[in-house]
């Protein structure tokens, strides 16, 4: 079981990087409240995807860390309020909570953008925010359609209900992020935040947590 706060100190940094008081609070609810196996599994259970750092113990945390950058770095260029920026860094935060399904299936599920999109309006509902339900829904949507193409062309969805396409300048960010921090271009992920804890059988005595990337 892993406690509420080491959770969150899996992404101290992020959290922090959003200006927004009542955005940072949902922000801190959704990576609270998330599967433990969250922070545990690789980004690509298969290991056919992602950068090698993405593929061990701990992996999805790496890469949707990563995708956060990103997604600040896309914000910037495209000229995002600070407001959206905020948005955009916590729809990355939640675009793959939900990679495994509704607990610890062992494999990437489908359908995981629909159910992280279920779990970020859930996840609204249990509690009063100050963020109206159009940002909700805008986070939640952008979430929902973050596979593009890939979730949603028949050569790739192999007979499973095709996911939406990102349509806004914000979905499209989203997608985007996650797209370039997939790259198996990525070479490496140096890390400077350390956190213990267990689950189950496993310890992560000093895991590594940081924000420096390496590029070729």
């Amino acid at each position: 079981m892993i406690s509420r706060d080491d959770k969150i100190k899996m992404f101290i940094n992020e959290i922090g990087d959003i200006k927004d008081a009542n955005l940072k609070a949902f922000a801190t609810e959704l990576i609270a409240n998330a599967d433990d196996y969250f922070f545990v599994v690789p980004a690509s259970s298969s290991g056919k995807y992602h950068p090698p750092f993405d593929l061990g113990d701990g992996g999805l945390v790496r890469h949707t860390r990563l995708v956060a950058y990103m997604a600040r770095s896309l914000a910037e260029s495209y000229c995002f309020s600070d407001y959206d920026t905020d948005c955009l860094i916590v729809a990355a935060l939640a675009h793959d909570i939900k990679k495994q399904g509704n607990g610890d299936t062992g494999h990437t599920v489908w359908e995981h953008p629909e159910l992280a999109r279920e779990y970020i309006v859930e996840t609204y509902n249990k509690q009063p925010f100050s963020i109206s339900e159009d940002i909700m829904y805008k986070i939640a949507n952008a979430v929902y359609s973050h596979m593009g193409k890939w979730g949603n062309e028949p050569r790739f969805c192999k007979g499973n209900t095709p996911l939406p396409m990102p349509v806004t300048e914000f979905e499209k960010a989203l997608q985007a992020a996650d797209y370039v921090a997939s790259r198996k271009e990525i070479t490496d992920f140096k890390c400077s935040l350390y956190c213990d804890w267990s689950i189950g059988n496993k310890s992560w005595r000093g895991m590594e947590i940081s924000r420096r990337y390496e590029y070729i």
